[in-house]
């Protein structure tokens, strides 16, 4: 792996995109699961060379958004917590944090299509090849013809995704508790410790879940995320013998969670605690623990 930091005092910042997670996506659902997850991760971490920094991303203009890539579009906030919450760097492709979708652009109307190498392909590919779909405006508002992106009078560069109107940066502000919210809560939580310069470790990798720990002196949280099918039953994992914990009975205190748990659920409230031997999430939920214990009482972190 090569070390991206040559003359940083004359170039300024080097970042070499880490597409891995972003490939992942690109899979078909079949092969989108917690064991091809952790490949991918596996893959970059074995390989980064001691005292080197990550950088993790989960698209950009030449992907599809990554809403409309995922099994289930309530996977976004898990896929949050793995981005903004494992060590490294965080690259957000604008749009993402509050879930927009792609558009399609169809040759009905090829006046409206920007990227024009789609072209290159023939007509039978161009609507499966063009990137306008994952281009299309940052939707802000549904009181503005252009959804706030643009004056009323001024046409934006492409149309605006399908979902302006009921899925905007003002809707989900307005919200009790929107993709948005989730992804500011997590920004703020990553610029304290453990996440900013602490440890991380991955703690159990299934076709059906996916959780890794961070901890760094008396702070130590755990992230959980199911990627189960939506209609699938729930999952069910006792932590205790994972973390060879050395008592029987260990709480986690909810930190966040992603926008698909119910509010009556075990996690389903901030500050709930809730016993990691028996922890339930369902389908496609995602939650964030604080472990409250000592780390001398977790040998999994030695």
């Amino acid at each position: 792996m090569n070390y991206y930091a040559a003359n940083r005092e004359e170039r300024g910042s080097d970042v070499s995109i880490n597409f891995l997670i972003t490939y992942y996506l690109d899979k078909n659902d079949e092969e989108k699961h917690g064991l091809e997850l952790d490949k991918q991760l596996t893959n970059w971490q074995s390989h980064l060379p001691e005292h080197a920094w990550s950088n993790w991303c989960l698209g950009s203009h030449d992907s599809r958004r990554i809403t409309s890539r995922l099994s289930s579009q309530e996977l976004i906030d898990g896929f949050y917590m793995l981005l903004l919450l494992q060590s490294g760097t965080a690259l957000i492709y604008y749009g993402d944090e509050i879930g927009m979708f792609d558009r399609s652009f169809t040759l009905a109307h090829p006046e409206e299509v920007l990227d024009i190498t789609a072209f290159n392909f023939g007509d039978k590919l161009m609507e499966q090849r063009t990137r306008d779909c994952q281009r299309t405006p940052m939707q802000w508002t549904s009181q503005s013809s252009h959804g706030g992106f643009t004056s009323g009078t001024v046409k934006p560069y492409l149309p605006l995704s399908d979902t302006w109107s009921e899925l905007n940066v003002e809707e989900q502000q307005r919200a009790e508790r929107s993709h948005l919210k989730l992804f500011q809560q997590l920004v703020k939580l990553r610029q304290q410790p453990p996440f900013y310069g602490g440890y991380q470790k991955k703690v159990i990798a299934t076709k059906e879940l996916y959780a890794f720990i961070r901890w760094l002196n008396s702070d130590i949280y755990l992230i959980v995320i199911n990627q189960n099918k939506k209609g699938c039953d729930s999952i069910t994992t006792d932590f205790i013998p994972l973390l060879k914990y050395k008592d029987k009975n260990l709480f986690g205190e909810v930190i966040a969670r992603s926008i698909n748990v119910s509010d009556d659920s075990p996690i389903g409230k901030e500050g709930n605690q809730v016993n990691i031997n028996q922890l339930i999430l369902q389908s496609n939920e995602s939650v964030v623990l604080k472990l409250l214990t000592s780390l001398k009482d977790i040998p999994f972190c030695e």
